[in-house]
């Protein structure tokens, strides 16, 4: 028995032993495990920490890029739109010039009519006075004539020769004066007639309006077509060169004549504002088709200047079809807006 217990307690304290062994080695393995986990963890956050550098330093240079990419483009942009700036400039300025010139044409034209007019007063006052004095002479060669009959005694006419004979004079250059005066008065009357048909042709019912009237047509006809293409059946417009008065006379006035067809409405006032903007829109067109007539020219550039406002979906749609039909056709459309449509496919785009 006694062998039995010093054999258990020698197995017990080789057991405590290997307990105690192994825990401790257990304890070491757990600690070089948290060294290493701690290691690891350094060491990947020092991995994370350059690579968030690196990231930053990458996203910083994309930024970068970003921005001088950005900063060419406006450049580019600024460079381009000074140069169309200037050469659109260049056309204002030219046709401020031709505009000044038809003014002061049309200035020197109207002080001639003046001129003439004055001139017409004049000469109509001369021909009043002139006939005044023509009836004068008349009345003077009446009592000359009858101071004559009665200075016909041979007696008479003896004593008072040399007084008769001034006299005789007298009416004779009173006759001669007359028949210049007749002379100046049909030549007043023929200038007079010349200045009344120059006053005809400078009215409005004259020149003006016959350059208006052949126009008329080519406009009426080209807001009639674009209206048709943005608006079928919505509104009639017409231009005119006669107007009624509120008394329900007529006088020559250029107008237009706009009726909505689905209200039964009349004129410009009773439009709403995307109607008026469409109204507006189509008579631009037909006022530069007109002027691309007369003058044989295309127009290089057309700026829309937030044109879309007020216009419902589908008149924008038609619009900007519209704006790329004159694109493709060798035209700059430039459209400057605040709100962008799905319609519009422009070819740049640059955003402030």
């Amino acid at each position: 028995m006694a062998n039995w217990t010093n054999t258990y307690n020698t197995k017990r304290t080789t057991l405590s032993e290997n307990v105690r062994v192994v825990r401790e080695e257990c304890a070491k393995a757990q600690s070089e495990s948290a060294r290493r986990f701690d290691g690891a963890i350094s060491d990947v956050e020092s991995e994370l920490f350059q690579k968030t550098e690196v990231l930053q330093k990458s996203i910083d240079n994309i930024n970068a890029q970003k921005q001088t990419i950005d900063d060419n483009l406006r450049e580019e942009y600024r460079k381009r739109f000074n140069v169309e700036k200037s050469a659109l400039d260049a056309e204002v300025e030219k046709l401020e010039g031709k505009k000044n010139k038809e003014s002061n044409d049309l200035g020197v034209a109207e002080s001639d009519y003046l001129a003439k007019q004055r001139n017409l007063q004049e000469d109509k006052r001369l021909s009043e006075n002139s006939e005044r004095s023509v009836k004068t002479l008349d009345e003077n060669i009446l009592k000359a004539q009858t101071q004559l009959d009665d200075l016909g005694r041979a007696d008479y006419y003896k004593s008072n020769e040399e007084d008769i004979l001034t006299k005789k004079k007298y009416v004779e250059d009173q006759k001669d004066n007359i028949r210049r005066q007749k002379k100046d008065l049909t030549d007043l009357e023929r200038k007079l007639k010349i200045l009344e048909f120059w006053k005809s042709a400078f009215s409005d019912s004259g020149i003006k309006s016959m350059l208006i009237d052949s126009a008329i047509p080519h406009m009426n006809e080209c807001v009639t077509e674009e209206l048709e293409r943005v608006a079928p059946g919505m509104f009639t417009v017409s231009f005119d060169t006669l107007s009624e008065t509120k008394s329900g006379n007529i006088r020559d006035k250029f107008c237009i004549h706009i009726t909505n067809n689905l209200k039964g409405s009349t004129g410009h006032k009773k439009l709403s504002g995307g109607e008026k903007r469409i109204i507006d829109l189509c008579c631009m067109t037909a006022l530069r088709s007109l002027a691309e007539h007369l003058y044989n020219k295309r127009f290089c550039h057309i700026f829309y200047d937030e044109i879309l406002d007020s216009l419902d979906d589908s008149c924008k749609a038609e619009f900007c079809a519209n704006a790329k039909r004159q694109s493709t056709s060798g035209c700059n459309v430039t459209l400057i807006t605040h709100d962008m449509p799905e319609d519009v496919d422009p070819d740049r785009t640059f955003p402030f």
